[in-house]
């Protein structure tokens, strides 16, 4: 799995152009990457469901309240076992966001004029298409094994994990259960094992 540098890398790069329409595949992956949100999620997001200090050094939070489960169902793939479940009908979860989310939020709704309603979506069909083409070209332009906005939620769980947070705050934080996490999420981030061996080390002298 990709480093966390990498990450933002992609982030970055999914901005080819000056288009408003490359502005916003650079705000929803780095939603996905960085808070967790399923893609059907990211798609539902509405700009009432963000709080973004005015200090771009804190962190934030993005109250998840609903998700769009047909968005993207033309290139989900096997291994995403939960796209096309609904949102528990009713819940909210609150997920912190890192600065660097707050920035890349902030930097896309310097961008925008319309501030009510839905953050992303403004033709859902176009967007739901084109993402994943954005989101392909940007790894490979940042030499990044070739990643979905599924994948990106996967980033999270895994980052999150080697950084040593609770298995159970991640499952919350993703509205899922801890076997969910363990079973469809974790996995090894690039650099983790060599960082494991040198923690021993320091463990056993």
């Amino acid at each position: 799995m990709p480093t966390v540098d990498d990450l933002y890398r992609v982030v970055v790069a999914c901005t080819t152009t000056k288009a408003r329409a490359s502005a916003r595949y650079r705000a929803m992956t780095a939603v996905a990457g960085y808070a967790g949100l399923r893609p059907g999620e990211v798609f539902a997001l509405r700009f009432a469901d963000l709080v973004l200090p005015r200090d771009d050094d804190s962190f934030g939070v993005i109250h998840v309240r609903e998700a769009d489960g047909r968005a993207g169902v033309n290139w989900m793939r096997p291994q995403d076992p939960d796209f096309t479940l609904p949102k528990t009908r009713g819940s909210v979860r609150d997920v912190p966001i890192p600065p660097v989310l707050v920035k890349e939020l902030r930097r896309y709704l310097a961008l925008t004029v319309v501030v009510s309603g839905r953050v992303f979506v403004r033709k859902s069909s176009t967007s739901a298409k084109h993402w994943p083409d954005a989101l392909r070209a940007a790894c490979a332009k940042s030499d990044v094994a070739a990643l979905t906005p599924y994948d990106l939620r996967r980033m999270y769980a895994s980052h999150l994990a080697a950084a040593g947070v609770p298995l159970a705050e991640i499952a919350r934080r993703m509205g899922n259960s801890v076997k969910t996490l363990l079973d469809h999420y974790i996995v090894p981030v690039a650099g983790q094992v060599e960082e494991n061996e040198n923690r021993l080390r320091h463990l056993y002298g």
